[in-house]
């Protein structure tokens, strides 16, 4: 017997009261005080191993992905009445699915409303008529603006929300994860064979409970295509070994090329089109706007008289023809008009009309941007907003875009940029009908929740959002000037120095950092964040802002540059995309003459480098880019593999097969003598071999580093290293 389905995202303290297990801390005596021990050996014994392994499990999983969380709520669902049809037929298919046909494709373009299908079909199995012989396992949301797309995270997130269902399944990942506390760090190969293949292939745990409907919305905003195609093949080879496993999946995405190359390799799906303009959406679209504009009426009857029909005739017709089956549209219009912070719907209406008349006569049919009216409005939203406003609207989007920024809650975007809580609401006061933004009780636990992708999309595009686009020079001459704020307090005096000869160097202090919205817990860990993204910030963005702003910070950046210990710093970054900007943005900052007369950092020849100077007792750090190989290379210069972090992404403008990987090696030294040696050798045959190749010591005394890089053929493709390597001064 399956338990009730939980929240996938509520509190674990709940969960294990629910339970009856006690929390633990791992320690002995704890809280015990005024007593003395000799001579003893302890030895831990754990009573309550469901709570310690579902919880190891439960750090692993994409937050806020489940189709209950509170992350996503309200999420978008199917109005009452509304695709009935396409409801039906996907029952239909997990009623019947026989194999090699298991999977069913929802695709469909950018606000066609497959989430709400999804979100439908997933609350539907907790109806109380149901006999379906078939049951809800997982429904996986993914979300790219709102960061739920680690695909690492993927089977992590299927394997806790099974977890939470099966008695027996929640059993075997109690022992796998016992035997194998790394198993969710592994790749996502042997992540998919360890918690899908062997319990219900090799185990067959619940075979006798009917089929088991595995759910994943929005495919195509898993992070990296290469990523999207392996869960495809992963799935697809999966029914064709174990065509007598009872596993159906539904996964809904658009039809991005190569999803549909990846799901054409296999016999495995039936692909079910959700089309913008079809009569069935069409009229859906119709019936919400009707309903939503009877609760509109009912929630402001003061706006209303009993003897004017609203909206006109011509009103809903012009909308209706607009939306055009196209729900993104249908929704965001809708929450414009009802919005409260303006409590006048008629005006809105026409604010709405006026913006999108011009797509009215062939609708969203034959235009060359099929969001071509979506755009229109997210435009006049963002042009409602003052412009002395603006700015500060555009730098917390752009914050809560930046992938590589760690933004936990609302708190992030407040404190980086030095705003405080009422800058913060302001700036976001007019875009409730694009945005979900928390209660100031909530924000400690939540952030900016985008409602629909295609706003994403907008800010992105700068042919789409002109001056509304979020990586402008402009935006990164902010990032840059922000950045370089915040590394001057953590490196400024605060009575953290250490002695280097006869000089006193300062420590980097994130306590330094001033909080303009301090959490009520946890303040360090707030102020590491920060530093964190400071550090991204400066090396991402000061080739891409302008000269004015780059001369604007000069002084300040020389400072920075003179007193930060960069080994240091390192340590709190630990992102690939850290060590390429720096590199390629110091390269370009010391190529300005004015900018080495500073003191801070100079320029060498590679020959006039000395081997025996560098520190190999001390950690260095080495980032390594291939480029070119459609499969990772197996030549990773001797770096100690338990010492990577792994990245791939996709080249811009190149087939999907084409790819760029890393691997990012921190703490080579001695942590990893064989990798130290290698980067002595690197060293040493860089002066023979490019002897004219330009070296960049940065700093001084005990913390001078120097900066190079390396190019290798490997095959048909490239390697290039980027090394940050400890150089003292003798």
């Amino acid at each position: 017997m399956l338990l009730q389905y939980a929240s996938m995202d509520s509190d674990l303290s709940q969960m294990n009261r629910s339970n009856n297990i006690a929390p633990t801390s791992g320690a002995f005596f704890q809280s015990a005080q005024h007593f003395k021990v000799e001579s003893s050996v302890f030895v831990g014994h754990q009573t309550n191993i469901y709570h310690s392994d579902i919880e190891k499990l439960a750090l692993y999983i994409i937050s806020g992905a489940s189709f209950n969380s509170s992350a996503r709520d309200p999420p978008p669902r199917c109005h009452p009445q509304t695709r009935t049809a396409i409801l039906q037929r996907i029952h239909e298919f997990l009623a019947t699915a026989i194999a090699p046909k298991r999977i069913l494709w929802l695709c469909g373009y950018a606000g066609v409303g497959k989430s709400a299908i999804v979100q439908t079909v997933a609350e539907s199995f907790s109806m109380p008529t149901q006999a379906l012989g078939y049951r809800l396992g997982t429904a996986v949301f993914f979300s790219g603006p709102n960061n739920r797309n680690d695909p690492k995270r993927l089977f992590p997130t299927v394997a806790y929300q099974l977890a939470t269902q099966s008695p027996a399944y929640r059993e075997f990942i109690i022992s796998q994860l016992a035997t194998d506390p790394l198993l969710c760090e592994k790749s996502m190969a042997e992540q998919f064979r360890l918690l899908l293949v062997v319990p219900f292939a090799e185990r067959q745990i619940d075979r006798d409970a009917g089929s088991l409907v595995i759910m994943l919305d929005g495919l195509d905003e898993c992070k990296g295509d290469r990523e999207q195609v392996e869960i495809i093949t992963l799935v697809s080879r999966f029914i064709i070994q174990h065509p007598d496993v009872p596993i159906l999946w539904v996964i809904a995405s658009r039809p991005e090329p190569h999803i549909r190359n990846a799901f054409s390799r296999f016999p495995t799906f039936l692909e079910e089109t959700v089309p913008i303009d079809s009569d069935e959406a069409c009229k859906d679209v119709e019936l919400y706007l009707h309903r939503s504009f009877d609760k509109i009426r009912e929630d402001y009857p003061e706006c209303f008289s009993a003897q004017v029909q609203w909206p006109s005739e011509k009103q809903f017709l012009t909308l209706s023809t607009v939306a055009s089956g196209h729900f993104a549209l249908a929704t965001t219009a809708v929450r414009f008009v009802e919005d409260p912070e303006y409590g006048n719907p008629v005006s809105r209406l026409e604010e709405v009309l006026a913006v999108v008349d011009d797509h009215s006569t062939a609708g969203m049919k034959g235009t060359a941007n099929p969001l071509a009216a979506l755009d229109a409005l997210y435009t006049r939203i963002l042009s409602s907003i003052s412009k002395d406003i603006l700015p500060t609207t555009l730098r917390i989007l752009a914050y809560n875009h930046q992938g590589y920024f760690e933004s936990p809650n609302f708190r992030a975007p407040a404190n980086f940029w030095r705003l405080g809580q009422s800058d913060v609401y302001s700036a976001l006061r007019k875009l409730h009908s694009v945005l979900s933004v928390p209660t100031p009780d909530l924000v400690d636990d939540h952030n900016i929740e985008v409602y629909h992708r295609s706003f994403d999309d907008y800010l992105l595009d700068p042919e789409r959002s002109g001056s509304f686009y979020l990586y402008s020079r402009e935006r990164h001459g902010d990032w840059l000037q922000a950045g370089v704020l915040i590394l001057y307090q953590a490196v400024s005096p605060s009575g953290h120095y250490i002695l280097i000869g006869s000089i006193f160097v300062w420590k980097v202090a994130p306590e330094n950092i001033l909080l303009s919205w301090p959490p009520l817990e946890e303040k360090d860990k707030t102020q590491h964040q920060i530093l964190k993204n400071a550090l991204q910030a400066v090396s991402n963005s000061f080739c891409k802002a302008s000269e004015p702003v780059r001369r604007e910070v000069l002084p300040r950046l020389a400072y920075i540059l003179k007193h930060l210990d960069l080994v240091e710093a390192s340590s709190f970054v630990g992102t690939f995309g850290f060590y390429r900007d720096l590199y390629y943005g110091f390269r370009e900052f010391l190529r300005d003459v004015r900018n080495r007369e500073l003191g801070s950092a100079r320029v060498v020849h590679a020959d006039q480098l000395d081997s025996s100077h560098i520190a190999i007792d001390r950690p260095c750090y080495v980032f390594l880019h291939e480029t070119g190989l459609e499969e990772p290379s197996t030549d990773k210069r001797g770096f100690n593999p338990l010492d990577i972090i792994s990245w791939e992404g996709q080249k811009r403008g190149e087939p999907p097969e084409v790819t760029e990987r890393g691997i990012f090696c921190h703490a080579v030294g001695p942590l990893n003598a064989d990798g130290m040696k290698q980067i002595l050798l690197d060293v040493r045959s860089l002066s023979v071999d490019e002897p004219s190749s330009e070296v960049y010591i940065w700093g001084f005394g005990e913390k001078r580093v120097i900066l190079f890089e390396r190019k290798f053929t490997v095959g048909s493709g490239k390697q290039i290293c980027t090394y940050i390597v400890p150089y003292p001064e003798p």
